[in-house]
């Protein structure tokens, strides 16, 4: 008790004199004080300022690199079409966009479409090298170029096909006009709305304490203006006096609350507060399933109802959480069966084959001692839910694809890869669905990646695909034999699959004896595969 009341009479003196100093340093130095705070927030703003504008600059980049690459535009260069690309690039592009220009050049660097939203005449953007750039090193550029007493946001792209992004034959360039209504509209309106930004190019200004000034570099480096934000005086006159105001109060009532708070201690409020505490620790450790006794009627002995009745609560919102947890993990069990009875109404094909590719697969992963079977399991299963985009006259077609057909068909991994990016529980499979088509020359699709930037996933489901493909009977040809098969999976490692892994699958088909048990064993269907795959239930 008597550390306690020492502490009680140390603790007042120490608030007092705390109190004194404040109250001083509050009434004399306080202008300096609220320039500081005012160019703190200031310099603030102008970190938003430029995070923003680097957003916009990433967004416009974004939007004409999502444009370049389309088929539709890389044949329409050469076919000069105006009417398609009034129908394409206007409505849909430029609309939806807000862009202020599109400006497209063939691979001679000739205007072949030219539209100006706001612009009232078209500049003669000095962006030569950049040009050069795209069209020889496929290279994409974004960025501010002032051209006169205007500047202008700009991004350009090599103009390519999906299949191909290495044969550029033209480049296109997405023009904003960055000025004021620029500024305010799409970068100020974000941030703080007493703000007043004001766009300065060619001159370097005289900034003022309470202005910040934000420097605009070209796309190549080179200072072409400047951005000065500032508060309008009104705002910042109401800020000091609220800034004066809630210090003052903010004090006298922390002065007050220390010395209330100071009398009040006493041997039985830090007596119960520790019978409380140990309480407490008592029922963390019990897992909530501890109730908390305190003798009285006070706040600490309601605190403790308080804590009983959370428990309880608590206790039934983890059955609540285990509950749900079991509900979602039967939706994503249903979404698994749901797309693979997708794949089979689809392409009749892909049931069994489906099936087959998810055994050969996981029998070489155990081989590999892959950490994570059940991945290589649900990737496998999936490999082909692709081909729910692809028409069924030629999925299913009796005769030999076309050449047009076969580039088709060779989306169908892209198709996968779209179908599953928007389930989170599948974003690990995604991507093993869509290289499994890759090659380790690199002369595969849908990228036409090779060597070890092919996931280990992808090229283990590639040979265990290619291996049941060529031993299953077609409309228009008979499978190979194991044996034969084998021999061919031998001719094509390290060319179009994976060497290491095309001798562990031989070794593993001897293993199971050339597979004649899975191969006499047909499954007809999802709920078969459930039964005999139970262990899906546990991804």
């Amino acid at each position: 008790m008597y550390l306690k009341r020492r502490y009680n009479k140390v603790f007042t003196i120490f608030v007092i004199f705390q109190l004194i100093i404040i109250i001083f340093l509050l009434y004399f130095p306080m202008n300096l004080q609220f320039k500081e705070f005012s160019n703190f927030y200031l310099n603030m703003q102008g970190e938003i300022f430029e995070r923003i504008l680097e957003k916009k600059k990433n967004d416009l980049l974004q939007k004409v690199i999502e444009t370049a690459i389309w088929d539709d535009l890389y044949r329409q260069i050469q076919l000069k079409d105006k009417e398609w690309f009034e129908t394409n690039l206007i409505s849909d592009i430029q609309q939806n966009y807000d862009i202020d220009s599109i400006i497209l050049l063939n691979e001679n660097k000739e205007v072949v479409f030219l539209n100006v939203k706001r612009l009232p005449y078209l500049p003669e953007f000095r962006i030569d090298d950049l040009v050069t750039q795209a069209l020889n090193n496929i290279k994409y550029n974004v960025g501010l170029i002032k051209y006169g007493d205007k500047i202008f946001l700009i991004g350009l792209s090599p103009v390519v096909k999906s299949t191909s992004r290495f044969d550029p034959n033209g480049v296109l360039i997405f023009v904003q006009i960055f000025d004021h209504y620029f500024i305010t509209q799409k970068i100020t309106a974000f941030m703080d709305q007493e703000l007043i930004p004001k766009l300065i190019v060619n001159t370097t200004p005289s900034v003022s304490d309470l202005e910040k000034s934000i420097p605009l570099n070209s796309i190549d480096g080179q200072l072409i203006g400047h951005v000065i934000l500032k508060y309008n005086n009104q705002f910042l006159k109401q800020i000091k006096e609220l800034f004066l105001r809630n210090i003052s109060i903010n004090i006298i009532l922390l002065f007050t609350l220390f010395i209330f708070l100071s009398n009040l201690m006493s041997k039985k409020f830090a007596r119960r507060i520790e019978i409380l505490h140990s309480e407490v620790e008592t029922a963390i450790k019990c897992n909530f399933n501890y109730k908390i006794s305190m003798d009285g009627n006070d706040e600490i002995s309601d605190l403790a109802d308080y804590f009983n009745t959370m428990s309880q609560t608590m206790q039934k919102h983890i059955k609540q959480i285990l509950k749900t947890n079991e509900k979602l993990h039967k939706i994503f069990i249903d979404i698994i069966r749901g797309l693979i009875t997708a794949i089979e109404v689809k392409d009749p094909y892909t049931k069994g084959h489906s099936y087959r590719v998810m055994l050969y697969s996981e029998l070489i992963a155990k081989k590999m001692n892959y950490p994570d079977i059940q991945i290589i399991r649900m990737a496998a299963l999936l490999h082909d839910i692709g081909k729910i985009g692809v028409p069924e006259n030629i999925l299913n077609k009796p005769d030999k694809l076309t050449p047009e057909e076969f580039e088709i068909i060779k989306a169908h991994p892209n198709y996968g890869y779209k179908i599953l990016s928007n389930i989170e529980e599948f974003n690990r499979v995604k991507d093993i669905i869509r290289f499994h088509h890759e090659r380790i020359d690199g002369k595969g699709y849908p990228v036409g990646i090779k060597d070890t930037a092919i996931p280990l996933e992808s090229r283990i489901i590639a040979v265990a695909d290619t291996f049941d493909a060529i031993t299953s009977d077609r409309a228009y040809r008979k499978g190979m034999t194991v044996e034969k098969a084998l021999e061919e999976l031998q001719n094509v490692k390290g060319q179009q699959l994976d060497e290491k892994i095309v001798d562990i699958f031989v070794e593993v088909a001897r293993e199971n004896n050339y597979f004649k048990e899975l191969l006499n064993n047909e499954t007809t269907s999802i709920e078969e595969i459930d039964i005999q795959y139970t262990s899906l239930n546990s991804v």
